[in-house]
């Protein structure tokens, strides 16, 4: 079951054949394209489809506010794949996107700069200041390139787990973009990756180096599938990197929605 994420337009729309231009409306904040090797950490794990990477030199303690410095939406005013500012703890806010809007007066988003989901009641939701919609995204979702669950459909909670259980183990990573022919026209196009977990002796080599190839740290993939205990590694055969389809997962087991709540509304 291929799953396909929010759309996100990077260009804008033009009424010629001349070249689109990037947008620039309140409603589209970029994300970071990295087209060259780098360093990451791992903010949080959806499924092999879907990782949230961050780099290293993010800025998103800078992108914050407390709620007194604020000016707070109404519910009615709220609506799908709208930027706000919600709360990441009982002091502090951070930048996020709606993502779907209940019947119960909860609001799912996702902290654009943290990584995870979050379940927070509509009435503690906060207007995004224009300079913060200037930034990228401070997390980077990314594939696993060359994956697909056991069942061809859906990411089981076995699967998911197996990752997970890999990816602690290490503190960063070294990601390796893959390429396609096709031109990105839209930021729902997640990339695809191969990864390699690090030590802090292959980090430190990595920081001191003026090169930008390295064949340093294990692999996520094949640590993966002997996680996971798969009898034979059989990586998709791809050329393409959009070629290689992104599969649904299951909610209730894969993903932790937590609550957030300001003390004292």
């Amino acid at each position: 079951m291929n799953y396909q994420p929010p759309p996100s337009p990077i260009f804008a729309e033009s009424s010629n054949d001349e070249i689109s231009p990037f947008r620039t409306d309140k409603d589209k904040i970029h994300r970071i394209r990295c087209l060259v090797p780098y360093l990451a950490s791992i903010v949080d794990v959806v499924s092999p489809s879907e990782i949230w990477i961050q780099h290293p030199n993010h800025i998103t303690n800078k992108l914050t506010q407390v709620p007194t410095e604020s000016v707070k939406l109404k519910p009615d005013d709220l609506k799908d794949l709208m930027y706000v500012m919600a709360p990441l703890d009982s002091s502090t806010l951070g930048r996020a996107r709606i993502l779907g809007i209940k019947p119960d007066a909860i609001v799912i988003v996702r902290f654009i700069d943290h990584g995870f989901l979050a379940a927070v009641k509509s009435n503690m939701l906060y207007q995004m200041p224009m300079a913060f919609r200037t930034h990228p995204w401070q997390t980077v979702p990314v594939v696993l390139f060359g994956l697909k669950p056991m069942n061809n459909e859906i990411w089981t909670k076995e699967e998911i787990q197996s990752l997970k259980s890999v990816l602690e183990k290490y503190e960063m990573f070294w990601i390796i973009p893959h390429f396609t022919k096709d031109k990105i026209l839209d930021d729902s196009k997640y990339q695809r990756v191969t990864m390699y977990g690090l030590s802090g002796e292959d980090v430190d080599a990595i920081l001191k180096s003026q090169d930008s190839e390295f064949m340093l740290g294990e692999s996520v993939t094949q640590s993966y599938f002997a996680e996971l205990a798969m009898p034979i590694f059989q990586p998709i055969p791809v050329i393409d990197a959009l070629d290689q389809p992104v599969f649904s997962h299951n909610l209730q087991t894969s993903v932790q929605c937590y609550v957030k709540t300001i003390d004292g509304e």
